[in-house]
């Protein structure tokens, strides 16, 4: 999982609904880390996104916590080469800094 100013590469599925990421905040002395929130994009959404930087809404995981503030995040989309380097156009890969 990435830091702040890190960037983190993944495949994306092929069925999805929502991309969420979840955001964490790392005790190094209780060695537990606790869940601040998440940002989620529909996916019909995320051409929207494509090479762009954008502050994203923080929401709360569950019911019980409230969260304030905006992640600032940057998507990016990338075909993933085959193994005989041809593009498989039914999956990307996707950056997000």
């Amino acid at each position: 999982s990435p830091f702040f100013g890190e960037e983190f590469q993944f495949e994306v599925p092929r069925k999805f609904r929502y991309l969420s990421l979840y955001l964490y905040d790392r005790d190094r002395h209780l060695k537990q880390d606790k869940v601040l929130g998440k940002v989620a994009i529909k996916r019909e959404d995320l051409h929207l996104y494509h090479n762009k930087e954008h502050w994203f809404p923080i929401r709360a995981v569950d019911a019980d916590s409230e969260v304030q503030g905006k992640a600032h995040i940057e998507v990016k989309f990338e075909p993933v080469l085959k193994g005989n380097n041809e593009l498989d156009h039914h999956n990307n890969r996707m950056t997000v800094r």
